[in-house]
């Protein structure tokens, strides 16, 4: 199978920019979300209470108004903010290659490792750690390869996977992360070609939660 991606074009896409913020707009939620959605999901609460009661023109109705609002408002800041750091950001993030190494065919979901280093277009480590995880015994005693069987059991029933860094000590001292991708959101001409090129596909960085496939970009590039 061919695991061949042009360097030049992996470059050219990197320093590009503009397609970059098509994704910079579903990144993962900020945690700092969470506050604002805790008063949202309270105060409308508190509401849909009150008005069962006919209490809304109470001052407990107003608390519970000033609350919900509140709440909305802070979101929209928080979001706001969060997406205008990722445009800020977006031009550093890095184009990296991932190679699948395990997958839950059922679920369609497709776990591959990949470097944000200076190695993240390097097919022949993806192989080489590739053909480690593959060699790790059924009865093995070595820490790292338990880490690894731990890390892949995720595998086994389909389970969504953030990014996890692989222990140093196995990769040989390269920085080589470990995460799932949902291949069912991908069309066939897609998983296709990703399957002849040895499992081997193109992703972008965005953050450890938010890592997309972009396969066609790299062909229009």
């Amino acid at each position: 199978m061919m695991a061949h991606y042009d360097v030049t074009k992996l470059e050219h896409l990197e320093k590009k920019t503009d397609w970059k913020r098509n994704y910079a707009h579903f990144t993962s939620g900020n945690k700092s979300l969470l506050l604002p959605t805790l008063l949202i999901i309270a105060g409308s609460l508190t509401l849909y209470a009150l008005n069962g009661g006919r209490l809304l023109q109470s001052g407990y109705g107003l608390t519970a108004g000033l609350i919900t609002i509140a709440g909305v408002v802070l979101f929209v800041i928080i979001s706001g903010k969060g997406k205008q750091q990722v445009l800020e950001n977006i031009s550093r993030k890095p184009v990296c290659l991932a190679k699948i190494i395990k997958f839950n065919e059922q679920q369609q979901l497709y776990y591959g490792i990949f470097s944000t280093s200076d190695t993240r277009w390097d097919t022949a480590l993806l192989q080489n750690i590739s053909d480690r995880v593959d060699n790790i015994p059924f009865d093995t005693n070595n820490p790292d390869d338990k880490t690894i069987v731990r890390l892949l059991r995720a595998s086994q029933v389909g389970v969504n996977m953030q990014t996890y860094s692989l222990p140093a000590s196995f990769t040989g001292g390269h920085q080589i992360y470990l995460k799932s991708f949902d291949f069912s959101i991908l069309d066939k001409a897609t998983c296709d070609y990703i399957q002849h090129r040895n499992g081997i596909f193109p992703v972008l960085y965005v953050d450890n939660s938010y890592v997309p496939v972009i396969l066609k970009d790299y062909i229009i590039a």
